[in-house]
């Protein structure tokens, strides 16, 4: 069997994935302001709009490379 992508692609975009959670995950144990730290109303909106935005962008590449590797794309 062949896969749709190359393994250099499917690792690509896994590892992006990886780094973009991993950086979510070292603010999130920072701290988030407002709730964790002192902070103006709009820092804890700010952080969760830049949070919420990118779990989409990971979920979305999770989404397309399984649809990808199952011919549903």
């Amino acid at each position: 069997m062949q896969l749709p992508v190359t393994q250099e692609t499917l690792q690509s975009e896994m590892k992006a994935a990886v780094v973009i959670l991993n950086k979510w995950i070292s603010k999130v144990d920072e701290g988030i302001p407002g709730v964790d730290l002192p902070a103006q109303p709009e820092a804890l909106e700010d952080f969760m709009r830049a949070l919420c935005g990118e779990l989409l962008i990971v979920s979305g590449k999770c989404e397309n490379l399984s649809n990808v590797l199952t011919g549903e794309a």
